[in-house]
């Protein structure tokens, strides 16, 4: 009996001395991971997503094939409520959209050199326009009922 005993505390520090090898050695490899990461200043990619707990695109940004970015911000519906573009033509554009997915307002800068904002109603209709031209005419119009869609923006005058 005292040599199965003696065996078995013998097993015992054995076991012992294999965990705390295994642990130098874990925290070695952690140690030498880390030392041969790098830190990056700059992420280069052609685009990105951040996804929610269910694996829904929540926000997305990418450039276009004519090197124009866009940014859209998405609602718990997947639909797109706020959109950030720039094109290489020199326009930049940010539009907000309802929970129906209707463009309520839209800012510009326009490749002249112009810039402004158009307020739309539900049905995506111009009501309201501000802006200004590269020229310095400021404008302030607003279009009656028979208003036309958004995509329909007035030109510089």
């Amino acid at each position: 009996m005292k040599e199965l005993h003696q065996h078995i505390a013998s097993l015992q520090a054995h076991v012992k001395y294999q965990r705390v090898l295994n642990i130098v050695l874990s925290v070695l490899v952690v140690m030498l991971c880390v030392a041969a990461m790098k830190p990056y200043g700059v992420i280069t990619c052609d685009g990105w997503n951040v996804l929610d707990k269910n694996g829904a695109a929540r926000i997305t940004a990418f450039t276009r094939d004519d090197g124009g970015a866009c940014m859209w911000w998405y609602d718990l519906n997947g639909r797109v409520r706020m959109d950030a573009t720039t094109r290489v033509n020199g326009y930049a554009g940010l539009q907000i959209y309802d929970k129906a997915g209707k463009q309520r307002v839209a800012t510009f800068t326009r490749e002249d050199g112009g810039a402004g904002v158009a307020w739309n109603d539900a049905n995506e209709l111009v009501r309201i326009t501000a802006g200004s031209n590269a020229d310095g005419l400021v404008m302030l119009p607003t279009i009656d009922l028979e208003a036309v869609p958004a995509n329909n923006l007035p030109a510089k005058q």
